[in-house]
């Protein structure tokens, strides 16, 4: 009876991870879809850090070849960078964001020593969009993501390869 009853539970779980598959996988073509409709050559979504004035809340982070949109999932506000005010798009994970960074370092600390441990315990990707503003000053948006986000890799290179040849091969790494 035992042996019944563990082989039901191994046939449920094998069912639900199925459909959690499925589910992601339907969820990244609709994401690519959106991309494809939007002449985007690239997009990925993340958790927004910093730097929009908006709350942490997923965002998708589309990169056209004039500009790149990211437009918050729960309040549907747009944001647009022209590329040409691009300087960089960096990925640092977080041990290297809290070493390169005393504002952030403080802003941790800020939550408690347990913020700062969970930061360095739990390892997030950062993306780094360093951009000029309209007034000329530097500025960044900040974006967490999941260190197993397969997708990051890509969209970074993709994003970093175009930037090069929209700014004659300028990237500052900052």
């Amino acid at each position: 009876m035992l042996g019944v009853i563990i082989i039901l539970m191994v046939i449920g779980l094998l069912i639900l991870l199925v459909y959690l598959i499925t589910l992601s996988i339907k969820g990244r073509n609709r994401l690519r879809d959106e991309a494809r409709a939007r002449g985007a050559y690239a997009v990925i979504t993340a958790e927004h850090f910093e730097g929009l004035g908006i709350n942490k809340e997923w965002c998708k982070i589309f990169a056209l070849e004039r500009e790149i949109q990211i437009e918050s999932t729960n309040t549907h506000m747009a944001f647009h960078i022209p590329v040409d005010r691009i300087r960089s798009v960096l990925v640092k994970n977080s041990k290297q964001l809290i070493e390169m960074d005393s504002t952030l370092r403080s802003h941790m600390l800020l939550g408690g020593p347990e913020a700062l441990k969970a930061s360095k315990e739990n390892m997030f990707l950062y993306i780094i969009i360093n951009y000029e503003s309209g007034a000329g000053e530097l500025r960044r948006v900040l974006f967490r993501a999941e260190a197993g986000n397969f997708g990051l890799g890509p969209f970074i290179f993709k994003v970093n390869k175009s930037l090069a040849a929209a700014q004659s091969g300028r990237i500052i790494d900052l």
